[in-house]
C-alpha cells in the first residue's frame, strides 16, 4: 500500500500547515522472535522553533525526550 503526504496528514489529523512531510520509507524490525514491518515517516517545520508554545521557555525538549 503505498502512503502519499496529504493522506498522512488526514489519518493523523494534522491541520498545521507548516508540517511537511519529507520522506515515507518502509523498515523491517527484527524483535526476536517476531518480525515487524513499519512504516517510517521523517517531516520538519517549515520555521525554526525558538520558544515551547505551551511554557514559553528557551529550552526544547525533542521528541518528548
Amino acid at each position: 500500500m503505498s502512503l502519499n503526504s496529504q493522506f498522512i496528514l488526514i489519518l493523523f489529523e494534522i491541520k498545521n500547515p507548516n508540517i511537511i512531510i519529507d520522506q515515507i520509507t518502509e523498515q523491517i524490525l527484527y524483535r526476536s522472535p517476531q518480525k515487524w514491518r513499519v512504516q517510517a515517516i521523517q517531516a520538519h517545520l517549515t520555521y525554526p522553533i525558538e520558544l515551547c508554545p505551551h511554557c514559553h521557555l528557551t529550552k526544547l525538549v525533542k521528541n518528548g525526550f
